[in-house]
């Protein structure tokens, strides 16, 4: 037992002393001794679970870190195929016919586009009737229209734009924050919000015009915590103004990830945080 103590306070002591004087993470630092860290604590910024003494060591690990995401390949949105189709959970719910399906289908895959807009022109269904059939492809409720999107800043809405999706609901007591698609899910993306949000994501259904609407009316909105960086940018250039929005904010943290498209870098300070975008590719 005596043993079991000892051990709990030796890794007690070191957890406290790896946050008084931390070691930089960068291996190229010349002033990685302890002692060092003690006194430049108040100068470096954490980044993920790595600490950096100061913005020259940051700028050398954000370039090695952005050459890696800008080089890698564009990953195609897994549409999920072994979900029921659309038109089937309407015909199964006795809201199309078998005959005006077969149309549908026929026209949409001569003619392109959307299963869905082409089932409401085709077969005479609302809207309202195909958020409810994707709410039960995707085995997620459909959101009600009377309600408003009550945390539209969480997310950035350039990602919010090119996804079509839109944050709805959060409820800080779980962290859960409810994301509204039109059409498709994307589960990829809902994985880098929850690793940079430190949340829970929850899918849902808006109907198409809806979401639109209300994306539609928010980017109209001035954006004074979002920037986006143009596709040409270099890793060298990208990082150099990484660390410019540092000390401009006084950002303590800096989470970095790459999310489908993008980049999405967030400073973060004790009032405030920024968002920094770059696009990778086109879809």
């Amino acid at each position: 037992m005596e043993a079991l103590m000892d051990r709990t306070n030796r890794r007690a002591l070191a957890i406290n002393w790896e946050t008084l004087a931390p070691h930089c993470s960068w291996a190229g630092c010349r002033r990685r001794a302890r002692w060092q860290g003690l006194l430049r604590r108040s100068e470096g910024v954490r980044c993920g679970d790595d600490w950096y003494c100061s913005q020259n060591c940051l700028q050398e690990f954000l370039v090695l870190k952005l050459s890696s995401l800008l080089a890698e390949l564009p990953q195609e949105m897994s549409l999920a195929t072994h979900r029921v189709p659309l038109g089937l959970i309407l015909l199964s719910r006795g809201q199309i016919e078998h005959e005006s399906l077969q149309q549908a289908l026929r026209k949409q895959r001569a003619e392109g586009g959307r299963v869905g807009q082409c089932l409401r022109y085709y077969c005479n269904v609302t809207e309202d009737q195909i958020a409810s059939a994707l709410a039960r492809q995707w085995s997620c409720p459909v959101y009600p229209v009377s309600r408003g999107s009550e945390c539209r800043n969480m997310i950035p809405r350039q990602l919010q734009e090119f996804h079509l999706m839109l944050p709805v609901h959060f409820v800080e007591t779980t962290r859960d924050l409810y994301l509204a698609f039109e059409q498709f899910v994307d589960y990829t993306v809902l994985v880098a919000i929850e690793k940079m949000l430190d949340c829970t994501t929850r899918p849902c259904i808006l109907p198409e015009s809806e979401l639109r609407r209300r994306l539609t009316g928010e980017s109209q909105e001035p954006r004074e915590a979002e920037i986006v960086f143009a596709s040409t940018v270099t890793p060298q250039d990208l990082a150099r103004s990484i660390c410019g929005y540092t000390q401009q904010t006084g950002a303590e943290q800096i989470r970095l990830l790459s999310c489908s498209a993008h980049i999405w870098v967030r400073l973060e300070s004790d009032h405030r945080s920024l968002d920094l975008l770059v696009r990778r590719w086109q879809r």
